[in-house]
């Protein structure tokens, strides 16, 4: 809906090939994204009378095509992306901020598949995050190794949610993989 609504804040408008039209992204140095998004965000906690949001940030997957952020190294987009969310919405009286874990995985070293990691560059954001986003991890499927994601969040310093979805066997097994691990913390 806001991308049809302004589509000049569309990362990767005019681009014939997109993993999906489900994935498109906004622009994240477009002079209006983040003010919309802020004041929507903020209106909705506001009619929820919540202090706390959970401001996604998983669609990320066509971040940094655009003519204003090609030139940009992928992880300093999301991580500025992010970062001004957090801070916005914190400016804005909200308390806590939470985002999806996805974005921030290398699929290199952790996971397989476009949705349970990043293979696009920002999981190398994880180090420039505010340390007081709460970092909601979940997956798809099952595995049969254990899941390494609890223990990088929170060893980067990141407050961690385990957040299940529709796989109940899927959800059991990253539970007990994250009980099992030393997290540092």
């Amino acid at each position: 809906g806001l991308l049809a609504a302004h589509p000049d804040m569309d990362e990767s408008r005019g681009f014939d090939k997109i993993r999906q039209d489900y994935y498109r992204c906004i622009c994240p140095r477009h002079p209006d994204s983040a003010r919309i998004v802020l004041d929507l965000a903020a209106e909705l906690a506001s009619v929820f009378e919540s202090d706390a949001i959970h401001a996604g940030c998983d669609e990320g997957l066509e971040i940094g095509r655009c003519e204003r952020c090609r030139k940009t190294p992928v992880e300093d987009l999301f991580a500025d992306w992010v970062n001004g969310l957090n801070r916005g919405l914190k400016a804005r009286g909200i308390k806590t901020v939470y985002v999806w874990g996805d974005r921030l995985l290398d699929s290199k070293s952790t996971y397989n598949g476009i949705f349970d990691c990043s293979d696009s560059g920002t999981a190398a954001a994880l180090g420039k995050l505010d340390r007081d986003l709460v970092i909601c991890d979940w997956h798809y499927s099952k595995r049969t190794k254990p899941y390494p994601s609890v223990g990088i969040f929170e060893n980067a310093g990141f407050r961690t949610w385990i957040v299940t979805w529709c796989n109940a066997d899927a959800a059991e097994a990253v539970v007990r993989s994250a009980e099992g691990q030393d997290h540092g913390s």
